[in-house]
């Protein structure tokens, strides 16, 4: 259906399981969606993301070809969060386990150095849209070339919410340009239409012009493991 249309298809596994099996649950379901990719002859439109590091690490072992990445949240740079329990496990992480200490240094750490990237040849990282300010004080896009070998990916979430009410929606406008300004490549959002409207992407009057068409498939796990691995 897709295959000779001109967009990608931003595909995000959603996960909440963080119990013994948590492995083995997103290699399943990681299974189904690659499986489901190939299906449909959808290698080279789909980029595949989920804030569950496992799946998009199984994603890439079932498939190296696909694009993955990761998601930061801000619930990761705080005091008391588990940075190591959450990464402790992916491959190649060794190294900054001996010598980081837990917590939000940790979080940064991979976020800094493209660590959580490599473990898994993850391709990009989008990142809570309100992180940008402080993030962007620290360190540009380019300077992140030190570690990740090439200015990374970034895109940033999830931007005008259909929660917000409208005034803080009208503040987002002038962050939505910084944003664009500091580099970044996706702008995840609720309101395609207002996002198209502020950056001038329209063709016309009513339609968004079709090269910034998205299209954000939400794939419950349940589901999928229930339909596709039956």
């Amino acid at each position: 259906m897709f295959q000779d249309k001109d967009f990608l298809v931003y595909t995000e596994i959603k996960s909440t399981r963080r119990d013994a099996n948590r492995a083995q649950y997103a290699d399943e379901v990681a299974k189904a969606v690659v499986d489901m990719i190939a299906k449909y002859k959808m290698e080279k439109k789909v980029f595949v993301n989920s804030f569950d590091a496992f799946t998009t690490a199984a994603v890439k072992k079932y498939n190296p070809n696909l694009a993955v990445g990761t998601f930061f949240y801000l619930g990761e740079f705080a005091e008391g969060y588990d940075s190591k329990k959450e990464y402790g496990e992916l491959p190649n992480l060794s190294k900054c386990l001996r010598v980081m200490p837990n917590g939000p240094n940790f979080t940064e750490n991979l976020l800094m150095t493209g660590a959580v990237l490599r473990a898994y040849q993850g391709a990009f990282f989008d990142m809570d849209y309100n992180m940008y300010p402080r993030f962007m004080k620290e360190i540009s896009l380019s300077g992140l070339s030190k570690y990740y070998g090439n200015p990374p990916s970034a895109g940033a979430w999830t931007i005008y919410k259909m929660t917000l009410p409208e005034e803080e929606l009208k503040a987002t406008d002038a962050l939505i340009n910084q944003m664009v300004g500091w580099g970044l490549h996706r702008l995840i959002t609720d309101d395609t239409d207002r996002v198209a409207k502020l950056l001038g992407r329209y063709d016309s009057g009513s339609q968004p012009s079709s090269q910034f068409f998205s299209i954000s498939l939400l794939l419950v796990i349940s589901a999928i493991v229930k339909l596709l691995t039956e």
